[in-house]
């Protein structure tokens, strides 16, 4: 079971994952939709947080509970990207991969808010419309806060979303903040922590707040291991596309290897040369032997295939998250192997 956990964007809270969320669930996976601080139904307010450390504390909380050998897939929206990088910088051990979907995505050369400053320079005038942006002039902490308006929404985040969702928005936002000042001042994330946690980009090619050009920038500038693309989609991906989002984010940052079994496919070996079922499968255990520590696998063996992922499974427990056995053969803990494959061969 894969643990997605799901992070929204400056104003916003867990609920802008609700369609999102019930789709990965119904599919078996575990998903968690946090509220930052002072977002959601978190009850802070957004004069009570000063830096953006602090506003992640709900996420650094869950990833703190995360058990020992356990990873998590980290999802985040716009300004949560900034979240998952110090999330990231944190607990890279705790994490599988790191999805930016349509999300300030920092690098490990400039301050944090180098992407933010490029991305600032970027909005055209006239942008914000009806939101409502205040100053905070905290001598120590200074801060900018903002709570965007309904025809901001409606033109420029969820111009491409239903009316029920845009409604939905203009109800449940709440004030937030860039934390622009803050993020001037923070370390540049680090290459051991955030810079080694595998991540995914999926871009949207409709957003008119982070726009294309701006999202691959930020792609050239960090490259990533994966970039994916969800066409037609806006600034709110998981409100207009959530059909479109669930398979990206399954899909997000996996490594396939279609293995020849001994005297299979190109594999040179004659199948005279093969004489037990461990000789079939050693490609398969060359691999698991490959395999770093404390990485996982999912393992799908097809028909016969089942017996090769068997022997896997009993030489590498600790090292397999799922087996998966598509019409397979799957033999027990109780009886010799060749138990179901004689069960096959009477129903014959």
């Amino acid at each position: 079971m894969v643990h997605f956990v799901l992070v929204h964007g400056v104003c916003h809270g867990g609920w802008c994952w609700y369609k999102v969320k019930p789709l990965l669930e119904s599919a078996g996976h575990r998903v968690t939709a946090i509220d930052l601080l002072a977002s959601g139904i978190n009850m802070a307010k957004i004069d009570e947080v000063h830096t953006m450390a602090d506003y992640t504390e709900p996420l650094i909380e869950l990833m703190d509970s995360v058990r020992p050998g356990e990873k998590v897939i980290l999802v985040g929206h716009s300004l949560g990207g900034f979240n998952l990088a110090i999330a990231m910088d944190r607990f890279p051990h705790k994490i599988s991969v790191a999805v930016f979907l349509t999300a300030q995505m920092p690098d490990c050369t400039h301050r944090p808010s180098y992407v933010l400053d490029q991305f600032m320079e970027r909005i055209p005038a006239g942008f914000w419309l009806d939101t409502q942006l205040s100053s905070d002039m905290d001598p120590v902490k200074p801060k900018n806060t903002l709570r965007f308006g309904i025809n901001c929404l409606a033109s420029n985040l969820y111009q491409l979303s239903s009316p029920q969702d845009l409604a939905l928005g203009e109800m449940l936002v709440r004030p937030g903040s860039l934390f622009q000042d803050d993020l001037s001042m923070m370390k540049v994330f680090s290459e051991v922590g955030y810079g080694s946690v595998n991540r995914v980009y999926i871009v949207c090619n409709k957003d008119l707040i982070m726009r294309e050009d701006f999202q691959r920038w930020m792609i050239k500038n960090n490259p990533v291991k994966e970039v994916m693309e969800i066409e037609d989609a806006d600034h709110m991906p998981m409100m207009s596309k959530p059909n479109e989002v669930k398979p990206v984010l399954e899909s997000a940052g996996h490594q396939v290897t279609a293995v020849d079994l001994a005297a299979s496919g190109i594999n040179m070996a004659k199948i005279d040369e093969v004489h037990t079922i461990a000789d079939h499968t050693q490609p398969l255990i060359e691999l698991m032997d490959s395999l770093p520590p404390g990485e996982k696998v999912t393992l799908v063996g097809h028909s016969f295939g089942g017996f090769n992922v068997a022997l896997a499974m009993d030489m590498f427990p600790h090292k397999i998250s799922t087996a998966v056995f598509l019409t397979a053969c799957m033999p027990d803990s109780t009886h010799s192997p060749s138990y179901v494959l004689d069960q096959v061969t009477m129903q014959r």
